[in-house]
């Protein structure tokens, strides 16, 4: 019982049998010849004897016709067949076979044009490999021409019917014979890709969508199971480098099969440093990472290759980076390349510049002089300086020189010269007298008055600089009124006191000193005076240390 769809009968060897198909409307015997069936999901079956012995058909509603071959009938259901009439003329292909293609990758695009046919309402092709139907469609008659991607290699025969507007369909044309072969595209640096393969003749072929435009890289090569293939301009030959840039069909042929041409993209490849210059000095190794870059796939196996003067050594190799170790040597010129080569085709993929330059001249340095001996410390010195001394003046707990009974008998401060003389035991400790003679007067009155002062401390060389250094002084002493005004006694005041020094070295033998001292003592009242002193001076060394 056939239901829906279609059965082609080929039934020239089953001489003296005939076969009963049964469909919804019709039972129909076929005899030797080969005829078609079909059911539409109406119910409506179409008989078209193709050729050989009549077919009987008897609807089930009733009647009963015998088709011709050449001829067809329709049967609705509930309907008596109708009358027979003639099939449609099969179209005629508009290039004999065989037609050649080209199969890469995922296949070969198949196509070939027929002939318009005026009685045909559409046109059924069918693809075959060996018996097998590996492909089939349906096409309205505005359509002269089909086209199918994905055919892996193989020797197939393209059949084309016609069907009328009653869907009888016409016996096949005679078959257009097809011839795929494979060829493999690898990438520059790529291994050598493998030819695409055949299947089973009774595997069908998977509609697929029109593949992309085919993108190859500048120095592909393409290999084939024996074609001989050429681009344009170029010798035929089993293997091809593709080496110019831009649309390119490679064209080829197997004795007199010419196959169609296959066309391809091909793009170029850049090769450049990261660093976007090389430079290296002669007698210098450096490495380098050069970047290749593509619109097409590359591989990853790589030589490289350097001008004269220059060696490269390869230490990294990827789809997208070489990495080299380059020396130039030291007689290089000043300018050189280094090439990324494809090992398969020892052709190069691209070229990158180098700059040498060579070393500046090795400057003899002078010997340096030798070290000046360490200065000798100080082991006396002598200086001078004029400051000031300031008394203490309070009603209360002024200074007492001269045991003053009144306030205004005071001694006042003043402008003071004094004398200094040292002597260094070691280089930071020291011991320093000092003798200061102040010319001053009394707090009220105009009675001038002339004041000593006699020190002496211990020393000690708190921090030290090249050009400078800081000293700090304790020791004791006193001032005294050698010759006291009116009113005033005869007096020695005795202190002790601290200080520091601050002295910067103008050369070997002179110092420049600030010295600040506070000396406390009695005071009028029993308690404790501060006097301070303050100087800018001059320091002389009088002998070294040997």
């Amino acid at each position: 019982m056939l239901e829906r769809g279609a059965l082609r009968s080929r039934l020239g060897e089953l001489s003296g049998k005939r076969l009963k198909v049964v469909t919804p409307s019709s039972e129909s015997e076929l005899g030797r010849g080969s005829a078609l069936v079909a059911v539409d999901p109406a119910g409506l079956s179409t008989v078209a004897n193709h050729d050989g012995d009549a077919v009987a058909v008897r609807g089930k509603a009733g009647g009963k016709v015998a088709v011709a071959s050449g001829m067809g009938t329709r049967i609705a259901v509930g309907k008596p067949p109708e009358r027979p009439r003639p099939l449609p003329p099969a179209p005629r292909w508009m290039t004999p076979g065989p037609l050649g293609f080209l199969a890469v990758g995922d296949g070969a695009t198949v196509d070939a044009a027929w002939a318009p046919e005026p009685k045909a309402a559409s046109y059924r092709i069918e693809l075959a490999r060996g018996d097998a139907v590996v492909a089939a469609v349906e096409l309205p008659a505005s359509v002269t021409r089909f086209e199918l991607h994905g055919a892996p290699p193989g020797r197939y025969q393209a059949r084309i019917a016609s069907l009328d507007r009653d869907r009888l369909e016409s016996k096949p044309g005679p078959a257009l014979e097809i011839v795929v072969r494979g060829l493999a595209i690898a990438a520059p640096g790529a291994a050598t890709a493998p030819l695409p393969a055949a299947l089973a003749d009774d595997a069908p072929i998977a509609p697929t969508a029109a593949p992309a435009p085919l993108l190859v890289a500048r120095g592909a090569r393409l290999t084939t199971d024996g074609l001989a293939c050429a681009t344009a301009g170029g010798d035929a030959a089993a293997e091809l480098v593709l080496t110019d840039v831009g649309p390119t069909a490679v064209t080829c042929v197997d004795g007199g099969q010419a196959f169609a041409p296959l066309a391809l993209e091909v793009v170029g490849v850049e090769v450049a440093p990261r660093s976007g210059t090389v430079e290296l000095e002669a007698g210098a190794t450096v490495e380098v990472a050069l970047a290749l870059t593509s619109n097409a796939p590359l591989g990853s196996t790589w030589q490289v290759e350097a001008s004269p003067g220059i060696t490269a050594t390869l230490s990294v190799a990827s789809p997208g980076e070489v990495i080299a170790t380059v020396r130039a040597a030291a007689d290089a010129p000043a300018s050189g390349s280094i090439r990324v080569i494809d090992p398969a085709t020892q052709r190069a993929l691209g070229e990158v510049a180098i700059s040498i330059r060579q070393p500046a001249p090795t400057e003899v340095p002078e010997a340096p002089p030798p070290p000046a001996a360490a200065p000798r410390r100080p082991i006396a010195t002598a200086g001078i300086s004029v400051g000031a001394v300031l008394l203490s003046t309070d009603a209360v707990g002024g200074n007492e020189l001269g045991n003053p009974a009144l306030d205004g008998d005071i001694v006042a401060s003043g402008a003071a010269v004094t004398a200094r003389a040292a002597w260094w035991f070691r280089p930071a400790l020291f011991a320093e007298a000092e003798l200061a003679v102040v010319p001053t007067s009394l707090v009220d009155r105009d009675d001038s008055a002339l004041v000593l002062g006699g020190h002496a401390y211990l020393g000690v060389r708190l921090l030290e600089r090249p050009r400078g250094e800081l000293r700090v002084l304790v020791g004791g002493g006193g001032f005294a009124l050698p010759s006291p005004p009116r009113d005033l006694e005869r007096d020695l005041d005795p202190d002790v006191a601290w200080g520091v020094t601050a002295a910067v070295a103008a050369d070997r033998a002179v110092t420049l000193r600030l010295d600040g001292r506070q000396h406390l003592g009695a005071d009028r009242s029993g308690g404790v005076a501060s006097t301070w002193t303050v100087g800018f001076g001059l320091e002389f060394v009088l002998g070294r240390a040997r």
